[in-house]
């Protein structure tokens, strides 16, 4: 770093008025210290995809990051010599949009396939998928590599209180990145948004020191239900929204209503709440750990 650039940055970062954000790097090193729990083995993933609809949409690009982490601890390291990156072509064309969004090109694609024994090779012997979107990006690669369908996942945006217990605006990930993280990076390829999200997991904290790891690895690891707030009039979204719901359009055959996952314990106080400020009538669904944010999770 040039001297002069050091110097900015020294009387910045000590000024109330001003925030910085640094390019996102990959970390050489520990995020975390170990501390002697057993170490596991993660995989963060992420997909570029041809539609919104994981039930049709074709592979573009699949990204799988692992990393190490403490069973009930810290996330510590990623293992950045077994990150790997596969571009495929799924047979669907890439549109204009899909190319501007992520800079990946038709010609990029030919020819192209996933290594199947090299993604048999990284998956041995993990404990956890983590995506920024797992409900969609589980129901895609699943079509694509069955082996997922065994693996136990949790999802960066709702298995982390993001807005509660963080202050982010939205979950969106380079936001999350940018407000959480202070951190910046070029978004909307696979291998990136998964370094961002790993590197989100094991440094954000919250007031008492708590990390977004940890959040995730409960929710990961606790019997999970989901409630849908059937019944509840149009006018209501926006408070469901904000409260962490999402909608089904009810085309994947699950209700037509907004729905969150939920822990037991949450299930008396969110029931309560639904019926009080949305009008609704709850329907709760219980969840098996393997089946979380798969189409087998009605």
């Amino acid at each position: 770093m040039e001297p002069q650039v050091a110097e900015a940055l020294a009387v910045l970062d000590g000024h109330p008025d001003y925030r910085i954000l640094r390019r996102l790097k990959t970390p050489d090193g520990f995020y975390n210290a170990a501390t002697g729990l057993p170490v596991k083995r993660g995989i963060y993933l992420d997909c570029e995809a041809s539609s919104a609809e994981p039930q049709v949409a074709g592979l573009y690009e699949l990204a799988l990051v692992p990393f190490l982490y403490e069973t009930g601890g810290k996330l510590l390291a990623i293992r950045e010599d077994q990150c790997v990156s596969f571009l495929n072509d799924p047979g669907v064309p890439i549109t204009d949009e899909i190319r501007s969004l992520t800079g990946i090109a038709p010609e990029d694609i030919v020819g192209k396939s996933l290594d199947m024994p090299l993604i048999e090779t990284v998956l041995a012997d993990v404990d956890m998928v983590v995506a920024h979107n797992a409900g969609y990006d589980r129901k895609l690669i699943e079509r694509y590599v069955s082996r997922f369908r065994d693996l136990r996942w949790a999802c960066s945006w709702h298995d982390v209180p993001w807005r509660s217990a963080f202050h982010a605006p939205v979950e969106k990930l380079e936001v999350i990145a940018h407000f959480c993280g202070n951190v910046f990076y070029g978004a909307h390829r696979a291998m990136i948004d998964c370094i961002a999200g790993v590197h989100v997991l094991a440094t954000v904290s919250d007031s008492d020191g708590k990390t977004a790891f940890e959040y995730l690895e409960e929710s990961c690891f606790t019997e999970s239900l989901r409630i849908w707030a059937t019944g509840a009039p149009f006018e209501t979204k926006d408070a469901l929204r904000n409260r962490g719901y999402r909608w089904n359009d009810g085309r994947d055959g699950r209700p037509k209503a907004w729905h969150k996952m939920i822990t037991p314990s949450e299930a008396d106080e969110e029931n309560q709440w639904l019926r009080v400020h949305c009008g609704a009538y709850p329907r709760v669904t219980e969840i098996r750990a393997e089946d979380r944010f798969s189409d087998r999770d009605r």
